[in-house]
C-alpha cells in the first residue's frame, strides 16, 4: 500500500468528533422513536429564516429528517476512509499526502458534526414548536450553516498554506 493510499490515523481530537456525531445520530433516532406517539397529526416540516414553520405534514414525515441525517452520517464516514478520492485545492504528492489526507479527513469529521447537529436541531423544532423549550433559538441553525462554511474556508486556507511551508522548507 502506498503512501498516497492510506487512511490517516485518528488522533483523540477526531476520536471526539466521531463519538459526539453518533451521539447527534441516536439523538436524532431517539426524538421520533421516543415523542411521536405525543405529536399532533400535522407538525411543522419547514421554518422560514426566522425560525416560524410555513409549511405543515403529517407527523410521520419527522423520519425523512432521521433517515436523510443518518444518510449523511454513513456516506461521511465512509467516505473519510478513502481520501485520496477527494478533491484537493493543491497537488497531491508523496511528501505532502500524510497531512493533505489527514486535514480533508478533519474537515470532514466536521461537517458531518455539524450536519448532524442541524438535523438534530431541525427534529427537536418540529417536535418542540408549541413549547417554550426553543423559543430563543432561532439562530442556531444560521449559525451552525455559518460554521460549515467557516469550517470549509479554515480547512482549505490550512491545505494551501501547509502546501506553502512544503515547498519552502524543500527549496
Amino acid at each position: 500500500m502506498t503512501q498516497q493510499s492510506k487512511t490517516p490515523r485518528l488522533d483523540s481530537f477526531d476520536w471526539l468528533l466521531e463519538i459526539l456525531s453518533v451521539l447527534l445520530v441516536f439523538i436524532l433516532f431517539f426524538i421520533p422513536i421516543y415523542l411521536i406517539s405525543d405529536l399532533p397529526q400535522e407538525i411543522p416540516i419547514h421554518f422560514n429564516f426566522l425560525g416560524d414553520p410555513d409549511r405543515y405534514g403529517k407527523k410521520e414525515t419527522i423520519w425523512v429528517m432521521v433517515v436523510i441525517g443518518f444518510f449523511i452520517y454513513i456516506s461521511i464516514t465512509v467516505l473519510t476512509f478513502f481520501p485520496a478520492l477527494f478533491n484537493y485545492p493543491v497537488k497531491i504528492t508523496q511528501e505532502n499526502s500524510e497531512i493533505q489526507y489527514k486535514l480533508a479527513s478533519r474537515m470532514l469529521r466536521w461537517i458531518k458534526f455539524l450536519t448532524l447537529a442541524g438535523f438534530c436541531y431541525g427534529t427537536m423544532k418540529m417536535v418542540f414548536i408549541n413549547s417554550e423549550i426553543l423559543t430563543n433559538f432561532w439562530m442556531v441553525l444560521p449559525a451552525i450553516i455559518t460554521c460549515l462554511f467557516a469550517v470549509i474556508a479554515l480547512f482549505f486556507f490550512k491545505m494551501v498554506k501547509q502546501e506553502t511551508v512544503n515547498k519552502t522548507s524543500s527549496s
